[in-house]
Formats: structure tokens, C-alpha cells, sequence
């Protein structure tokens, strides 16, 4: 685990990971609000990076790392050059090309993750009787 200090060399080892491997990458984010600490954690299982921060103004760079991964996650390519063009569109503001763009990306996602779901369930059928046997009270 390796606690990156300023904030442009996290955004770019995280989006470096991401690049490298887009399957296996996670993104965390932690509140400790004992010590109002914000912790982020980019890891892809054998590389992992964190960055902490207690300042309110470093919530809106955050933001643009949402931005970053939500919309390279579920996208077929990732690389630098789309990484790069999404980072120019969150610059100017232009976050999707049209408004509902952000709601359909997000609807395609939760149907695909639904279909795995239903997927990986039709494969495992219980077999009969594996509902489970009733414990025997002791003592009596």
C-alpha cells in the first residue's frame, strides 16, 4: 500500500491502473468522520494506492476521478487516448454528449450486471431437500 502526497500523482497512477488492467481495478472511497479524513484507494489486487486528504477543497477534485472511472469502467476500450479525451470533457464541463447519456450508460449497466446475476443463479439449483434440517433443542 502506498499513500501518494500530492494530488496530480494519484489521479495519474490511478488512471495508469486502470489503463493497464480495467478488469481488475476497484475504486474506493472512505469517510472517518472521528477525524474527518477522506481516503481513497485505487487497487487492482496487486497493486494498491492510496490517497488521504482532511481538506473540503480537495472534494471536488475527487469528483473528476468519479467522472474519470464512471465513465471509462463500463466502456469497451480504455486507453490513454480515451482516457485523455474523457479528462478534456470533464475539464470544459461537457461530462456526456447529450443529457441522457449518463442515464442510459448507467441503465445498459445495471441490465448487464442483472444478467450475469441471473446467469451465475440458473446455474446453481439446490438440490432437493438441501433446504436445511432443524436444529433439535437440548436439554429436553
Amino acid at each position: 500500500m502506498v499513500y501518494i502526497n500530492h494530488w496530480d500523482e494519484f489521479m495519474q497512477a490511478a488512471q495508469e491502473l486502470l489503463i493497464k488492467s480495467p478488469d481488475k481495478t476497484r475504486y474506493l472511497i472512505k469517510y472517518r468522520h472521528i477525524d474527518a479524513q477522506l481516503v481513497l484507494k485505487v487497487t487492482d489486487d496487486v497493486v494498491c494506492i492510496k490517497y488521504k486528504t482532511d481538506q473540503s477543497l480537495d472534494v471536488k477534485k475527487m469528483e473528476r476521478l468519479n467522472h474519470l472511472f464512471l465513465r471509462l469502467m463500463p466502456s469497451p476500450q480504455v486507453d490513454a487516448e480515451t482516457s485523455s479525451s474523457i479528462l478534456a470533457d470533464i475539464e470544459t464541463g461537457r461530462l456526456f454528449q447529450h443529457p441522457d447519456e449518463f442515464h442510459v450508460k448507467l441503465t445498459e449497466f445495471v441490465e448487464a450486471a442483472q444478467q450475469q446475476v441471473q446467469a451465475q443463479t440458473q446455474h446453481h439449483v439446490p438440490a432437493e431437500g438441501a433446504e436445511g434440517k432443524k436444529k433439535k433443542k437440548k436439554g429436553k
